[in-house]
């Protein structure tokens, strides 16, 4: 699996590939970005149905409603969590998902209504 981050930088996005090697600018945005406290957001190794990498933090459609993509520490692997109900990549299919957003840039997604 490839080791890509993706993290909030100067008000975009930066990808973060571990796999590339850091250029020495690469390496400077990454440092301020962890003095700064910025979250990263690992990729998960997987594509969505239009072929979009699919990172923790990511807001999904193709369930019975909108979920996130989360690390769960108890079972140490990427969850869908949809409120209290989890589903797993075991049972999921990532061809069957659509990223539309992301818990940065559109937490009004996942709210209630």
């Amino acid at each position: 699996m490839k080791t890509k981050f993706r993290v909030r930088y100067a008000g975009t996005w930066c990808i973060i590939d571990l796999n590339e090697g850091l250029t020495d600018e690469g390496y400077a945005t990454y440092m301020e970005c962890v003095e700064r406290g910025e979250e990263f957001y690992q990729y998960i190794g997987l594509k969505d149905k239009n072929g979009k990498e699919i990172y923790k933090g990511d807001i999904v459609d193709g369930l019975d409603e909108l979920a996130e993509i989360q690390w769960d520490d108890d079972t140490a692997r990427y969850i869908i969590a949809m409120g209290n109900v989890i589903y797993d990549f075991d049972n999921t299919y990532p061809r069957e998902l659509e990223v539309i957003g992301d818990t940065c840039e559109n937490p009004e997604l996942l709210k209630e209504e």
